[in-house]
């Protein structure tokens, strides 16, 4: 039987929370959170904390033993890791280099000791989730009576719900993995109460993210959503249908070109045909990505240095845009040819950790969030943005993914077994 959580298991979950909500408010509205020197630091800070306290948790197995998609994992992010720090003797802009690569190997480390350290039993995975699914449910809610208080409006984008955040999109990719984050949290709860809690955060996050009018996040999250209830088998499938088929014949009979209401963005998005043609105009910056990536096609312009190029290239073109909009073209237009090579073993390791995580349970919906992420990646700089809480997440639930146990699958070990938990 595993051990209860020791006070050092305690601290470090709080710190969790800390940690994403700081990470979170990077990509709050200047209204709800102004810029500020203390904060960013914190959020350079809470990490490093974060990690050394995992560090000082009690390992129960080495890297060596943990399964194989969860090395593979590790693995290709530090070989990643090491990469980005290698690319900044060649970046066109080296402390944003430098300093993005360190958040990365931050990370890796967080990955690698939580797999070793911190995550003993699949508990410990689920009480990681239902923290993190706490903060994004309870930043979802609040983002809808901040309007009462006057912090924000409810449509400061074109028409389009933010919340807290900065931009619609953002809104979108997070709410999305709320979504999946806070279902997984409340499959693994005992007690029916905070069980329903889980699903009104869900519930609220939704709604959220329909609001958001963002077409990658509405798109990645039903077919994550998908992708769980296909491996849960034909009854789930059946059953899930029949209870979500009539609300979506009233949905779409309610649709009309003149429909007015909170759903108007999200529809009219939808509905033009032009704007999907170019992709919201990502089309455009793709071809700029690949233009300016042919100029150097091996090693790239530096880890996290697209904003850097795009800027300098402003005078040479009449674009102007700060990202890639697609994490794999800006990982290739950053690290070139050597960086998509070592970056193909990682989504790989991702993609195997989604398709061996258990069938039921939270470990189902992590892998519904590896593939929202690899999903909204196509169309988002998301991935490899260590300033955004997305990427922190993403990689989170990758590396849970890829740890937790799974019967019927001979290429995973048990989590724990007895005598590492004993005693």
């Amino acid at each position: 039987m595993a051990r209860a959580p020791g006070k050092t298991h305690r601290i470090r979950r709080r710190l969790l929370s800390i940690t994403i909500l700081l990470l979170l408010t990077a990509s709050f509205t200047e209204q709800v959170v102004p810029s500020n020197a203390a904060l960013t630091l914190l959020r350079f800070a809470c990490p490093v904390g974060l990690v050394l306290v995992t560090w000082a948790l009690p390992q129960h197995r080495r890297l060596i033993e943990a399964p194989p998609a969860a090395r593979r994992l590790v693995a290709s992010a530090y070989g990643l890791t090491l990469l980005a720090l290698a690319s900044t003797s060649w970046s066109v802009a080296p402390l944003d280099t430098i300093t993005n690569a360190a958040a990365f190997g931050t990370l890796t480390l967080l990955l690698h000791l939580s797999i070793c350290r911190a995550w003993r039993v699949p508990k410990d995975i689920a009480d990681d989730v239902t923290a993190i699914a706490w903060v994004l449910g309870v930043t979802a809610v609040l983002g809808l009576i901040a309007p009462t208080f006057g912090v924000t409006n409810l449509s400061p984008y074109h028409g389009r719900y933010v919340g807290l955040f900065a931009n619609p999109n953002a809104l979108g990719a997070n709410s999305a993995l709320t979504v999946l984050l806070a279902f997984g949290s409340a499959a693994s709860q005992p007690v029916r109460w905070k069980s329903a809690t889980m699903l009104a955060l869900a519930a609220v996050s939704a709604y959220s993210l329909l609001l958001s009018a963002s077409r990658t996040a509405v798109v990645a999250c039903l077919l994550a959503i998908i992708f769980v209830m296909v491996r849960r088998g034909a009854g789930v499938v059946v059953s899930t249908s029949l209870f979500l088929v009539p609300f979506a014949v009233v949905f779409a009979s309610a649709y009309q070109p003149s429909t007015t209401g909170l759903l108007e963005p999200l529809f009219a998005r939808f509905s033009d045909g032009a704007s999907f043609d170019s992709f919201g105009n990502r089309t455009s910056t793709w071809q700029l990505t690949i233009d300016l990536w042919q100029l150097r096609p091996l090693e790239g312009y530096g880890f996290r240095s697209g904003e850097a190029v795009f800027r300098d290239s402003a005078g040479t073109n009449a674009l102007s845009f700060e990202v890639a909009h697609s994490s794999y073209l800006q990982l290739l237009l950053e690290l070139g040819v050597l960086g998509m090579a070592v970056a193909a073993a990682l989504f790989f390791a991702a993609a195997r950790g989604a398709l061996v995580a258990p069938r039921t349970g939270v470990g189902a919906w992590l892998g519904g969030a590896v593939l929202l992420g690899l999903a909204t990646g196509l169309t988002e700089s998301v991935l490899f943005g260590t300033g955004q809480v997305v990427s922190w997440l993403f990689w989170i639930c990758c590396a849970a993914a890829c740890t937790s146990p799974i019967e019927d699958n001979p290429d995973f070990t048990s989590l724990a077994t007895p005598s590492r938990v004993a005693g």
